[in-house]
């Protein structure tokens, strides 16, 4: 344990510290939380403050006297019943990350204390932010002083607090928020590529995941499970040193200090900080990994295949065939590990009575997944957001001052709709056209000449108000976004599973400069087609090319021409033969 004396090693240093420290956590432990005791905890803990000379003694010994009184809560990550299951350079690290403390490696020498505000967002919530500091202190996570500038909190660094809504199980807006860190200081001078990386699964891995139990038991429901880490990052101790970067601000006269700030210093991480992600993936995956060791007893009955799960930050999803107790199985498992890697509390009880049974329908990452249909939603509340995002006035064809953050929002919203409809991805290249540096004013500027850059707004007022014309037809949402699972493979995955190759169409076209031609293969039908009818739209539109983009004339009627002319005419090939096949192709691939 840490040394607490003076210079001269006077032990009544350490006996005052160890006193001031007991009245701290036995007062914030035992008592509810209000605005009077929120306030009584800072003047306690400016005493452990004063008693300790320092944020660092004083945040190490409440740090002990909270493990003393509530036990370790990584007492199981260290036994030895990992260490078969979990890769030991994995399993090493976690162990080490879960003694010391993550390590910020910030760029950022010991200076004076910085204050911060908070954020207008958590005006109106205060009593909801601060009852979840208490939450914290109450497990001996953050230490509550009273600024008064004394040099006990001398490089302490306190990042500006703000209010973040939760979402429902269904993706509608929570009344309840979440406290966020606004860590951009010290953001600045770290990089996450100096912490464990953030991996995070795709859909598309969920759904071969789903296929690939639905090919091995086609006649068997396939059940979802979802597990959520309750208060995630905030197990996650940080070292010793570093937990002066970690603190917050309140304004002392809220809470009987006038005058004064009340200083929150955290030693876990906190929502807000660039590399928490990847520190909590660390832990995450040594319960994945340790979790794809185990398969169930008794094949015969709940099958030999090792448990395989998706871990999206503090969401565990379990996709299990409804065989003998097999999901049953996968659940408890992952619970248990869960519970001895990051604490006996780490599992949500709130959020898992609401979405951690095994049903066969399931909202997963945002999107409704149905197993015994084989398909996936966008759900309702994601399609009136995307309803009211688009017919934002800045989307309006003749507008080309477009804030750039607005069209990164619609970019990631455009990516995630996409997942449900497949078809959305042609037109994500317009936006993605106007995603470059952006001009004086903060706005979206397309690069190239000022021809290219109109077209580039051109396309990209069309593709919205294509995207509107999706959303605005309510009666259509389950029709137009919902598809099958299998939309999620490659068509070799597809071709692939049991049945599939028999929906496949195969069929092939080509063109000259005077006649186009297509084959469809697989019901022995073929086409052939002057295109002299053609020919006066196709020159119109490469002329038209011209005018709008000066640099690409270059000549009349030379090789550029004729390719380009080519290559319309060999997608009109195909465009014609299943236009002419549409019956026959129906349903296929």
């Amino acid at each position: 344990g840490p040394e607490f004396a003076s210079a001269n090693n006077n032990n009544k240093v350490g006996d005052s510290a160890a006193e001031a420290c007991r009245q701290y956590f036995d007062f914030v432990s035992s008592t509810p939380y209000s605005r009077g005791a929120l306030g009584h905890a800072a003047t306690l803990g400016s005493a452990l403050l004063e008693a300790t000379n320092g944020w660092k003694a004083a945040t190490q010994i409440l740090r002990k006297e909270g493990q003393q009184k509530r036990g370790d809560h990584f007492a199981g990550l260290h036994e030895a019943y990992l260490e078969p299951l979990v890769h030991p350079s994995l399993l090493e690290e976690a162990r080490r990350t879960a003694k010391h403390g993550v390590e910020v490696r910030a760029h950022m020498q010991e200076g004076e204390r910085v204050r911060a505000n908070p954020h207008p967002s958590l005006k109106g919530h205060l009593d909801e932010a601060a009852e979840q500091i208490w939450h914290d202190a109450q497990k001996g996570r953050v230490l509550i002083v009273v600024d008064q500038g004394q040099d006990g909190l001398r490089g302490v660094v306190s990042a500006p607090l703000a209010r973040v809504p939760k979402y429902n199980p269904d993706r509608t807006v929570s009344s309840k928020g979440r406290v966020i860190w606004d860590a951009t200081a010290v953001n600045k001078v770290c990089t996450k590529e100096d912490h464990p990386p953030a991996l995070q699964p795709r859909h598309s891995e969920l759904a071969r995941l789903l296929l690939w139990w639905a090919s091995r038991y086609p006649a068997l429901p396939i059940l979802l499970s979802k597990k959520d880490v309750a208060e995630a990052f905030k197990w996650i101790p940080v070292s010793d040193d570093d937990v002066r970067l970690f603190a917050a601000d309140l304004g002392g006269k809220d809470f009987g200090h006038p005058g004064s700030t009340i200083v929150l210093v955290y030693n876990v991480l906190t929502f807000g900080w660039r590399g928490a992600p990847g520190q909590f993936m660390l832990f995450a995956w040594t319960v994945k990994s340790a979790f794809h060791s185990l398969k169930p007893n008794d094949p015969e009955w709940n099958d030999a295949t090792p448990f395989r799960s998706l871990v999206l930050m503090d969401n565990t999803i379990i996709c299990e065939p409804d065989i003998g107790l097999r999901p049953h199985y996968a659940v408890t498992a992952v619970e248990e590990l869960t519970r001895r890697v990051l604490g006996p509390e780490a599992i949500n009880p709130a959020k898992d009575a609401e979405e951690g049974g095994l049903t066969s329908s399931k909202l997963i990452w945002g999107l409704l997944y149905d197993t015994e249909q084989g398909t996936r939603t966008l759900p309702p509340v994601k399609l009136e957001k995307a309803s009211h995002l688009l017919r934002l006035t800045e989307f309006d064809p003749g507008n080309t001052k477009v804030p750039l953050r607005l069209l990164q929002e619609l970019r990631g919203n455009q990516q995630f709709w996409s997942a449900a409809m497949p078809a959305l991805a042609p037109l994500l290249s317009a936006t993605n056209a106007l995603l470059g540096p952006a001009d004086s004013d903060g706005c979206a500027r397309p690069k190239g000449s000022p021809a290219v850059q109109a077209r580039a707004w051109q396309r990209f007022w069309e593709a919205v108000e294509v995207q509107k014309l999706l959303v605005e037809i309510k009666s259509e949402w389950t029709t137009v976004f919902t598809h099958p699972l299998v939309e999620a493979l490659s068509l070799q995955e597809v071709l692939a599973l049991p049945g599939q190759a028999k929906q496949a169409i195969w069929a092939s076209g080509d063109a000259t400069l005077e006649t186009i031609g297509a084959v469809d293969w697989t019901n022995r039908s073929a086409f052939s087609l002057k295109i002299a009818e053609l020919e006066g739209p196709l020159r119109t539109f490469v002329e038209t090319s011209k005018e709008e983009d000066p640099q690409e004339a270059e000549g009349e009627g030379g090789p550029e021409e004729e390719t380009l002319i080519v290559a319309v005419t060999e997608l009109l090939a195909l465009v014609a033969l299943a236009s002419v096949q549409r019956e026959k192709w129906r349903g296929k691939w």
